[in-house]
């Protein structure tokens, strides 16, 4: 959400948080420094705390909520699949309009966000 986005950014600019590396990071506990240490070939961080800074994929029938439960069962969503592989999300056309059970866009609804991860590969 955006005020989450707001507060991330202030937490950054003040220093207080750091993106600390890009792809293929090791991470390793220092015991004897009580931290983590966090490296790549061109920069390494010790840090005091990780976070698992992704959210959950989201797979349309394992979901709890009514809502969700309720558009599965009356055909409004179905899940996204690439082929034989669900990546997670809802199927969607290229306006954000979930697409039906019988393969009918619904133009009246628009998903976006994590239910929608899966086709459009952003978060």
């Amino acid at each position: 959400p955006k005020e989450r986005n707001q507060e991330l950014l202030a937490l950054l600019r003040a220093g207080v948080v750091e993106f600390a590396c890009g792809p293929h990071a090791q991470v390793k506990c220092k015991r004897e420094k009580a931290c983590f240490e966090i490296s790549t070939l061109s920069r390494q961080v010790d840090v005091d705390v990780l976070v698992k800074g992704m959210i959950e994929t989201f797979y349309p029938k394992r979901d709890n909520s009514n809502l969700i439960r309720n558009m599965l069962k009356r055909g409004l969503i179905r899940s996204f699949f690439n082929g034989d592989y669900h990546p997670g999300g809802i199927d969607i056309n290229k306006n954000q309009n979930p697409i039906t059970t019988t393969g009918v866009p619904v133009r009246n609804l628009w998903a976006l966000g994590n239910i929608v991860e899966g086709p459009n590969f952003y978060t």
